[in-house]
C-alpha cells in the first residue's frame, strides 16, 4: 500500500541477496520514510514480496518496453501511487555480459520519466584501477550514472559473505573443504545485510550523501587459512582450505551452473585477491550505520543449518530427507562431528588427528593443518577429490551486529 506523503524507491533485483536484505532493512528501520517498488524477474519472486512491498513489477533487463514499464505513471496509479512517478532508484546490476548496457537503458528510462531524484548503484571496490574486464565494466556502469546528470550515491562493495554458499558442495564432504584460488591473498568480505542496512542509512536522508563513494568492506581481511578457521568456528567442523588454479575454479563454478560472464568476472575477482587489491577494511560500514559490520564467523552461524544439511552424495539441501542407508550418510557424519564439538575428530590420508583443526593448502596438491585461529602445523596430508552437489542458495536474513 503507497502512503501519499513518501517518496516512491525503486529497487532493481529486489528478490536477490542485497535486494530482499534492502527491502527487510527498510522495512525495519525506515517504513515510515518510503514506498517500496520491488522489481523482480518472475512471478515466482514477486510472491515472495508482495507483503513487504507497496507495489511489485516484473522486467527483464534486455527489453527496453519492460523497463519502460517499471516507471510508468498508469501502472503507479493502477497500484495505488496518487503521485504516479518514481523518485529513488536503487540498482542492482546482473551477471549478464552487456550489464553496461543494461544499466545504460535504465537510466534514459529514468532521464524520460523526469523524476527521478537520487540513484544508489551497487557497484565493486576497484573501479578506478580499471583491471580486467569486470572492474572496468563497473566503472562503465558508474559513468553512465554519473553522465545522467541525477544526483547518485555508489556503494563501491567487497565480495559478498553470500559467496561461501557456493562452497556448500565441498563443505559437505567427509572433511569439509572450502577450495578457493586466493593463494595467500586475504580480503573483507561483507554480509549483504550491511550493505542493505548502509542503504537504508542513505535512503532516509539522500541530500547528505549525493555524489559520494563509500567502500563497503567486512570488519576483517581474512586469507584462506583464516577463512577455514572462521568457517570451523561458525559451523563447529573442521575445515580445510585448499588453494586451487583458477582452471580447477572454471571448473567448480562450471559445474555448480554459473554463466561464463559471472565465472569471468569471479576469477578475476580472484586474482586481484591474489596480488592484495582487496586486503583493506573501509570504516564506512561502522560510520555510517554506527554497528561493526557482521563477521564471517557470524555468517557461517546464521547459515548453519544450511551447510549442515547439504548432502554432497545426493545433492540434497535443507528440506530433503536423510537418504536410505544401513550407513551412517555424510550429513550424518557431519551432525556427529558438530553435536561432538572442537574434539571431533576425522580422518583423510593416513588419517592424521584432526582435533579442531582446519587445513589450509599452500601448494596446489598438499594441504597444511591448522586450528582454528589459523596457526599452522608442520603436517601434510594427501588433497581428496571434491564431491559434487547441485547449488541452493538459502535467503539472506539479518546479521547479528555488535555496536561499536
Amino acid at each position: 500500500m503507497f502512503t501519499d506523503a513518501l517518496p516512491n524507491l525503486l529497487i532493481l533485483g529486489a528478490a536477490g541477496h542485497v535486494g530482499s536484505a534492502l527491502v527487510q532493512s527498510l522495512n525495519t528501520l525506515y517504513r515510515d520514510r518510503v514506498n517500496i517498488i520491488g522489481a523482480v524477474h518472475s512471478q515466482v519472486d514477486a510472491q515472495h514480496l508482495r507483503s513487504s512491498c507497496a507495489m511489485v513489477a516484473e522486467y527483464d533487463w534486455d527489453k527496453i518496453d519492460t523497463l519502460a514499464e517499471l516507471f510508468s505513471g498508469s501502472d503507479l496509479a493502477a497500484a495505488g501511487s496518487t503521485s504516479q512517478r518514481i523518485d529513488y532508484v536503487f540498482i542492482v546490476p546482473s551477471h549478464d555480459e552487456n550489464r553496461v548496457e543494461q544499466v545504460e537503458r535504465l537510466m534514459d528510462c529514468a532521464i524520460a520519466h523526469g523524476h527521478v531524484r537520487y540513484v544508489i548503484l551497487l557497484s565493486l571496490i576497484g573501479t578506478n584501477s580499471r583491471a580486467g574486464t569486470f572492474a572496468s565494466q563497473f566503472k562503465d556502469m558508474e559513468t553512465c550514472v554519473e553522465e545522467s546528470g541525477i544526483p547518485y550515491t555508489f556503494l563501491q562493495c567487497a565480495l559478498f559473505q553470500h559467496l561461501f554458499l557456493m562452497c556448500a558442495p565441498q563443505l559437505a564432504q567427509e572433511l569439509p573443504t572450502i577450495a578457493l584460488p586466493l593463494g595467500m591473498g586475504g580480503f573483507a568480505p561483507v554480509h549483504t545485510s550491511d550493505v542493505a542496512s548502509v542503504a537504508s542509512v542513505l535512503l532516509s536522508d539522500p541530500a547528505a550523501h549525493r555524489y559520494q563513494r563509500y567502500q563497503i568492506t567486512g570488519p576483517e581481511v581474512l586469507t584462506g587459512v583464516m577463512i577455514a578457521g572462521k568457517a570451523a568456528e561458525g559451523l563447529g567442523l573442521p575445515v580445510r582450505f585448499q588453494s586451487i588454479t583458477s582452471d580447477e575454479a572454471r571448473q567448480q563454478l562450471e559445474q555448480l551452473g554459473f554463466c561464463d560472464a559471472f565465472i569471468d568476472g569471479q576469477l578475476e575477482l580472484y586474482d586481484l585477491i591474489r596480488d592484495g587489491f582487496f586486503a583493506h577494511v573501509s570504516p564506512d560500514v561502522g560510520r555510517l550505520t554506527y554497528f561493526r559490520g557482521a563477521t564471517l564467523v557470524e555468517f557461517f552461524r546464521e547459515h548453519r543449518g544450511y551447510f549442515l544439511a547439504y548432502d554432497a552424495s545426493g545433492g540434497g539441501g535443507a528440506a530433503d530427507p536423510d537418504p536410505p542407508s544401513t550407513q551412517p550418510s555424510q550429513r550424518e557424519r557431519r551432525r556427529d562431528l558438530a553435536n561432538d564439538g572442537p574434539a571431533a575428530e576425522t580422518h583423510v590420508g593416513s588419517k592424521p588427528n584432526m582435533r579442531s583443526h582446519a587445513v589450509t593448502a599452500l601448494i596446489p596438491g598438499h594441504l597444511v593443518l591448522c586450528d582454528g585461529q589459523g596457526t599452522l602445523r608442520n603436517k601434510r596430508v594427501p588433497v581428496q577429490g571434491n564431491g559434487r552437489a547441485q547449488y541452493r542458495p538459502s535467503r539472506p536474513r539479518a546479521a547479528a551486529v555488535s555496536k561499536l
